[in-house]
């Protein structure tokens, strides 16, 4: 799912089933657009929608490890190259994604990704196992540098059936 990030925070969060178990899952946020985007408190969580009639969507837990990226790198991986593939080296790559105070929404540290001109990013969690036939919410805080940044957010590993936004966004103020 592609979300247009603005430059304000704003909760960004998927709903997506599980078809099998497959212990080889998880997160993956792209961003295919230049400049700055800052993120924090990624969720995976088991979720109940039995009262999702009633606007309510009851979270069993988080799955992710150092969600809230208070132990900066540890249980991620973050990788940003430019269009030219073969000459990838020419990035700094610990130039372009920091996990820093000025980045957190919440608590001590985020995660601040800088995507060059034309170029792309990825950050991906451990693995993570899912039971089948249920459903999980991936869930963020985000921000860019200016409007209209895109940030797609998903499952890498092939369990899941296309997903639903449950919330795109909520304005702060």
């Amino acid at each position: 799912q592609v979300f247009n990030i603005t430059n304000e925070w704003q909760y960004y969060e998927l709903l997506q089933e599980s078809n099998f178990t497959d212990p080889n899952c998880w997160i993956m946020v792209k961003f295919a657009s230049a400049g700055e985007i800052t993120i924090d408190d990624m969720e995976f969580a088991d979720v109940d929608l039995t009262k999702l009639a009633e606007g309510k969507v009851n979270r069993l837990g988080n799955l992710v490890k150092n969600s809230t990226y208070e132990m900066g790198s540890i249980g991620w991986g973050c990788y940003v190259r430019g269009t030219d593939y073969f000459h990838e080296d020419e990035i700094k790559k610990e130039q372009n994604y920091a996990f820093t105070s000025d980045a957190a929404y919440d608590g001590k540290l985020g995660l601040r990704v800088t995507i060059p001109e034309f170029g792309i990013g990825y950050v991906s969690s451990h693995y993570i196992a899912l039971i089948p036939t249920r459903e999980y919410t991936i869930s963020c805080w985000a921000r860019a540098d200016r409007d209209n940044v895109k940030m797609e957010l998903g499952v890498a590993g092939g369990a899941f059936s296309q997903g639903k936004t449950v919330v795109q966004t909520v304005n702060l103020n």
